[in-house]
């Protein structure tokens, strides 16, 4: 058993100006009514070059809650460059023994931060704990359409017979990391800039024979979703068979 004394936050936002108010004010809310025995040290959120007020959204944010910090790109990167930018943020700033990347649509309900911390105290050996859709226990209202939901489906079927991983939903966007060296070294060899940045970070985990633990959710569907059903989901597929070569050697 150990005690996790403080943890830190990741939230990418490209074009979230609209989201992201109510995603931190429900965050804020939860952490009043929970009043945790952690704390929270820092919440780094990345504006991925938004051509929107996130910018804004985010520098307002800090002035009303200074655990903010905000990290910016002139342009648009992609997810995964976003994500291990406030990993690697995360990593060398603080002392936080776990970060938690969670999306800043706030599909997922923030009551699984509270739980997500007691599963990872009940374990000192825990590297990845990741939110999973398909997971039995999971509570999913509403869900996605038909279409998007067999596609990441399809996507995740395909990624499991070509690399043998077990778990059945990689992109959740709800996922603890510990604050270690194996962290580090896992975000040096990262290349994935996009989306299926979780897959890869999961890939390498399972390499090194890291533990990686799944978890059950509370989870809804948001619309006005940044990913193209059609296009972004080539590119993962692309990547997928990119890494699993890299990776894996197949």
């Amino acid at each position: 058993m150990i005690e996790i004394k403080s943890l830190n936050l990741v939230i990418p936002a490209f074009n979230e100006a609209q989201r992201l108010p109510g995603t931190l004010t429900a965050l804020q809310k939860y952490l009043k009514e929970l009043k945790p025995h952690f704390l929270i040290e820092k919440i780094f959120i990345i504006d991925d070059g938004s051509t929107d007020e996130t910018a804004k959204v985010i520098t307002d944010w800090e002035v009303k809650w200074p655990v903010i910090q905000k990290l910016s790109f002139s342009k648009n990167c992609g997810k995964g460059k976003a994500v291990r930018a406030g990993l690697e943020k995360s990593l060398t700033s603080t002392s936080s023994q776990y970060t938690l990347v969670a999306d800043a649509d706030g599909a997922t309900d923030w009551s699984m931060l509270g739980k997500g911390v007691t599963i990872l105290e009940s374990s000192e050996n825990i590297f990845i704990l990741m939110g999973s859709r398909a997971h039995a226990d999971s509570i999913i209202l509403p869900r996605q359409s038909w279409l998007r939901e067999s596609m990441g489906k399809t996507f995740n079927l395909i990624l499991r017979l070509l690399t043998g991983l077990k778990y059945k939903d990689t992109q959740c966007g709800f996922k603890f990391f510990a604050n270690d060296e194996r962290l580090k070294t896992l975000l040096s060899q990262m290349q994935v800039d996009r989306f299926s940045w979780d897959a890869e970070m999961i890939l390498l985990a399972q390499k090194e024979a890291y533990e990686i633990l799944e978890m059950p959710v509370v989870w809804a569907h948001r619309v006005s979703s940044h990913v193209h059903v059609v296009f972004d989901s080539l590119e993962m597929l692309y990547n997928l068979f990119r890494m699993a070569r890299r990776i894996n050697g197949k």
